[in-house]
């Protein structure tokens, strides 16, 4: 994809999973990726813990090549039902969950420190750019697209982008120029 001979420029402040996820899918395209991430390194500590995938978050991550990888570290757990308690443990009732018969998929419980992990180790060996220990300072929208400004290990850097992507989580420095919440 691009446009005057150049092409397309994205910048992705945050590299967690919605950001990570991102940049897997756009880089099917044929576009310049920048991933901009506060912190200073990859995560070396399990952190998070499980979310539910259903059949097709798993599916999603099956299209992107990830879901063996996540199921091959043996910690996600298929999930049949979920039982619904009131406060003093009585049985208010059971969800069914979908199934790989119905949807090719199971629901399935993953440790967001695998999944994170697992996109991480995409990202490296897609190629790419991950900048670590950088910040979005500000931003300026043009006509023709966007200057995006960070901080990048105590040094101010500027690009000129066609996208910018807010994927940087709860504290968010994107977020706050474009949503009033």
């Amino acid at each position: 994809m691009s446009h005057g001979g150049e092409k397309f420029q994205v910048i992705i402040a945050g590299a967690g999973i919605a950001g990570a996820a991102m940049a897997l899918f756009l880089s099917r395209l044929d576009i310049h990726l920048t991933i901009l991430e506060n912190r200073t390194c990859r995560p070396n500590t399990a952190e998070g813990g499980m979310i539910m995938f259903g059949p097709n978050g798993m599916n999603v991550l099956h299209g992107l090549g990830l879901s063996r990888k996540l199921l091959q570290r043996e910690t996600g757990i298929q999930v049949s039902h979920i039982t619904i308690r009131d406060g003093s443990g009585d049985l208010i009732g059971q969800v069914p969950q979908g199934s790989v018969e119905c949807h090719g998929s199971a629901s399935t419980a993953l440790l967001r420190w695998d999944i994170h992990e697992v996109l991480l180790d995409a990202l490296e060996e897609r190629r790419i750019d991950l900048r670590w220990s950088s910040r979005v300072e500000s931003t300026e929208e043009l006509d023709s697209g966007i200057i995006v400004r960070w901080s990048e290990a105590g040094e101010v850097k500027e690009k000129k982008a066609d996208l910018l992507i807010g994927a940087d989580g709860i504290w968010s420095t994107t977020r706050p120029r474009y949503l009033s919440l």
